[in-house]
């Protein structure tokens, strides 16, 4: 799932997006939520990587990122909203 929502990411970026917004809010009780700084890490490698980043804002909204660390870090990786 992580390489998924990585490759559709970078896919997003080279069809033009300025935005991706990386949500679990709609994830139900039966789906596994990936950790919200692991999924911007991978993206923000990724896109990286590729000379994509400095075109597109990240977005991610997330029920798991409750405590300090974890939003610092997505705030770190640019993606805290």
């Amino acid at each position: 799932a992580l390489e998924r929502v990585v490759q559709e990411s970078i896919v997003a970026v080279k069809s033009g997006a300025n935005v991706i917004i990386l949500s679990d809010i709609e994830a139900s009780e039966f789906d596994v939520a990936l950790p919200p700084v692991l999924v911007a890490s991978m993206v923000n490698d990724a896109l990286t990587e590729q000379g994509l980043r400095r075109k597109v804002s990240m977005i991610v909204e997330s029920s798991q990122a409750l405590i300090g660390r974890d939003i610092a870090q997505l705030i770190s990786i640019g993606g805290w909203h």
